[in-house]
């Protein structure tokens, strides 16, 4: 190599590793500037969750069907107040909760990651075989037909840039995210109300995203989930809690959650939904994040 094809490979290699760098340090600092920003909105990480979400008809189908104790659940919660006078559904909460969980910096590494290997779509034993004693479910001949089967079973879209998600809607029902999401289940709580706009109802919405396969050892659901609370008729606005709960297991096994895994997984969780949550009160609250940000630039100017 000559000395000039040297000095242009040093050249190359310092310029693109400071770009690295610098890319590395942007990504870094956004994403721990929106889970800051999360985290000032009063989130609670619980290691437990809702007996519904656990008793559920998406974990009993599609997660845990032989109902194995090897589970691991957690739940993050924020309460927002959502404006009356903007009519705000509780699908559009839960569209714009699904978009900022997926398109957000935290999960861009792993989107980044899903979209390089596109995973096939995972195998649920309860879509194909509903009514077959759950034990029937271990045999190899079992599972060869349900793989067979599933090659046949429609999915109506695959999104793999979250940025195409609706802001007001959810996806179609078994879209699947990522080539590993799967929207299993949507209850939403507005169907049932009585036209009342002025009431409040302990009903919750929600969307419950599949993930792993029951015929694997790994399976699991994250559940993001909407609870309207009281009125502030004065404020117009009214209060809303905003819930990710998540539950993971190993169907095929009665071992406990491997401690190290566990523990990243609920950091992880915790971080999505911090930075869902600074983005869902961005949306909701335009001016007072510009008045916020604006109060910050002022006092790191003052003298």
């Amino acid at each position: 190599m000559s000395f000039t094809s040297r000095t242009v490979w040093r050249l190359a290699s310092t310029v693109a590793a400071g770009a690295a760098l610098v890319t590395t340090s942007i990504y870094v600092s956004r994403t721990t500037w929106r889970i800051a920003a999360g985290s000032k909105l009063g989130i609670t990480d619980e290691n437990t969750a809702l007996l519904s979400f656990i008793d559920s008809p998406t974990i009993s189908n599609h997660v845990n069907p032989q109902r194995k104790e090897s589970r691991a659940v957690d739940t993050h919660t924020v309460t927002l107040h959502v404006p009356l006078n903007k009519g705000i559904s509780d699908e559009t909460i839960l569209a714009q909760a699904t978009k900022n969980f997926f398109n957000g910096w935290v999960f861009y590494l792993e989107a980044k990651a899903l979209n390089l290997i596109k995973l096939q779509d995972g195998k649920y034993s309860s879509m194909f075989f509903p009514n077959t004693p759950k034990r029937d479910l271990g045999s190899s001949l079992t599972r060869l037909f349900v793989q067979l089967e599933l090659a046949s079973t429609t999915v109506p879209a695959h999104i793999w840039n979250a940025a195409k998600l609706s802001e007001t809607s959810l996806p179609e029902l078994h879209t699947v995210l990522f080539g590993v999401f799967r929207l299993a289940d949507v209850h939403l709580a507005d169907d049932d109300a009585t036209g009342d706009s002025s009431s409040t109802t302990t009903t919750q919405s929600h969307a419950d995203f599949l993930f792993g396969s029951d015929l694997t050892q790994f399976a699991g659901c994250h559940r993001l989930s909407v609870q309207r609370q009281e009125v502030d008729a004065v404020g117009g606005t009214q209060k809303v809690q905003v819930q990710l709960q998540c539950y993971a297991c190993n169907p095929q096994s009665d071992a406990p959650a491997n401690g190290i895994l566990l523990g990243f997984h609920r950091l992880y969780a915790s971080a999505l939904f911090r930075e869902t949550a600074g983005q869902m009160y961005r949306w909701l609250h335009p001016d007072n994040t510009a008045h916020d940000m604006m109060k910050r630039r002022i006092k790191v100017h003052e003298p």
